[in-house]
């Protein structure tokens, strides 16, 4: 399968992406690229930095907005439940929480607004 994943980069174990600009539903999304490490593990991704309502999606690849993509997780509300009390708002950022991960699978992982909602975005991606 060939597309083009607008707004797409890579993203590994450990980062940290702060970004802004994203529209909601649709062609504001942001898309990572992300391989699991050779060891497998758990990723834990989460918004919980983030100035606005997000959420959260990990897909599986290969991967076409629009298409019949796999939707492995998905994350909307946290409603303060793991982002605890340093999230802004606390109860509309989003959390996948250990996530499985196959050794050295890409996945694609999605970043977007909840409806209109827009602003400065905070992803971090954690490997256990």
């Amino acid at each position: 399968m060939s597309c083009i994943v607008p707004n797409m980069r890579t993203a590994t174990c450990g980062d940290r992406i702060m970004d802004d600009s994203l529209a909601g539903d649709g062609s504001g999304d942001h898309y990572f690229q992300f391989t699991a490490p050779s060891s497998g593990g758990s990723l834990t991704a989460d918004t919980c930095l983030s100035h606005f309502d997000t959420k959260l999606a990990i897909f599986d690849t290969p991967f076409c907005p629009g298409s019949s993509e796999t939707q492995l997780a998905f994350s909307d509300d946290d409603n303060g439940t793991l982002c605890g009390s340093y999230s802004d708002p606390s109860s509309l950022n989003s959390v996948i929480y250990d996530f499985p991960m196959v050794p050295s699978k890409t996945y694609m992982i999605k970043v977007e607004g909840f409806g209109s909602s827009d602003g400065e975005y905070d992803l971090e991606l954690n490997c256990a």
